[in-house]
C-alpha cells in the first residue's frame, strides 16, 4: 500500500516540473512594447524572456524595421525562421522583398538573410499571411505553416 501512496505523490510532484521549465519564451510584439524595468520592444526584434529574474535579451533585430509575425528557432546557434506582415526586402539584405506568404530565413553563423519558402512558388495567394511557423524533428524537419485566412493547397 505504501509503495501506491509514493507513486501517487509523485504524480502531482512530475505534473509541476513542466511548468516550471516553460522558460525561455522568445517574443516579437505586433506594436511597440515598454516591459518592466523600461526596456522596449518592437516589432523587428525577437526577445528572449526568462521567467528568472525575469530577464529580456534581445536575440535578433532584423533590418530594415519589417513587423514579424511568426518566429521559430532553429537549432542552428542564433538561427531564427520568420515571416514578415508586409513585403519587406530587409533593408536591402535581400535581393527582393520577402512577402507575407514567405518564410525568411536567418543564419546566425553566416549573418545572412534568404527566403527559405516561397508561398507563391507553392500557389500560396498573395493576400495570405504566414503567421506561425515551425519546423517538425529540428532543422531538417517539416515545415508547418499556419495562415491568418483558410488556404486551399493546391488551389483550385
Amino acid at each position: 500500500m505504501k509503495k501506491h501512496f509514493a507513486t501517487i505523490l509523485l504524480i502531482p510532484l512530475v505534473a509541476v516540473v513542466p511548468a516550471a521549465a516553460a522558460t525561455p519564451l522568445f517574443v516579437t510584439p505586433d506594436v511597440p512594447t515598454t516591459v518592466g524595468g523600461g526596456t522596449t520592444l518592437l516589432p523587428w526584434e525577437i526577445w528572449r524572456y526568462n521567467t528568472v529574474g525575469p530577464v529580456w535579451t534581445l536575440q535578433l533585430t532584423v533590418p530594415g524595421e519589417p513587423h514579424l509575425d511568426a518566429i521559430h528557432k532553429l537549432d542552428l546557434p542564433g538561427s531564427w525562421l520568420f515571416s514578415v506582415e508586409s513585403a519587406n526586402d530587409l533593408g536591402g539584405a535581400l535581393p527582393a522583398p520577402a512577402e507575407p506568404q514567405d518564410v525568411v530565413l536567418y543564419d546566425g553563423t553566416a549573418g545572412t538573410y534568404t527566403v527559405g519558402f516561397c508561398g507563391a512558388l507553392v500557389g500560396i495567394p498573395a493576400e495570405v499571411n504566414v503567421d506561425s511557423v515551425h519546423l517538425d524533428g529540428g532543422d531538417a524537419g517539416d515545415l508547418i505553416l499556419g495562415f491568418d485566412v483558410p488556404v486551399e493547397l493546391p488551389p483550385g
